[in-house]
This record gives structure tokens, sequence and C-alpha cells, in this order.
């Protein structure tokens, strides 16, 4: 599989996951995503809400960090 479609499919089941309340199954997704690429900000993203899901404020922070790092454009990640 093209890796960019990899990725895209992994956030996507990640993504799923956590909207199901699958937080471990989204963190492995998301992890295999972040392996594919270090600097997938949907990926990373998805950490931050995974930590907020857990009750860590401050893991989720840093994980919006690295996503508007690594994706300065979204305006929404900012707040």
């Amino acid at each position: 599989m093209d890796p960019s479609q990899e990725l895209k499919m992994l956030v996507a089941k990640g993504d799923a996951a956590h909207l199901r309340g699958n937080l471990d199954e989204a963190q492995s997704l998301f992890e295999r995503a972040l392996a594919v690429d270090p600097a997938c900000a949907k990926a990373h993203r998805g950490m931050s809400l995974l930590a907020v899901a857990r009750g860590d404020r401050h893991g989720a922070v840093e994980w919006l960090e690295r996503a508007v790092d690594a994706d300065g454009s979204r305006a929404d990640w900012h707040y």
C-alpha cells in the first residue's frame, strides 16, 4: 500500500476507534501512523484528543503543540 494511503487509513481508523470509545485501539492506530510519518499532524492531534479523554491535560497540550508544529495552518488547533 502507498504510504500516504496507509497513513490516511490509520488516522481514519484511529479517529473511528476514538469515537467508539476504544482508546487503546485508537492509540495503537495513531502510533502506527506516526511510525509511518512522525510529522503526521492528524495523528498528533488524535493523540492529544486521547490524552484529553484520559484526563491528561499536560499530555494533551504537548501532543497538540506537536500537531500545530507539524501543520500550523489549522487555526482551530491553536485554541
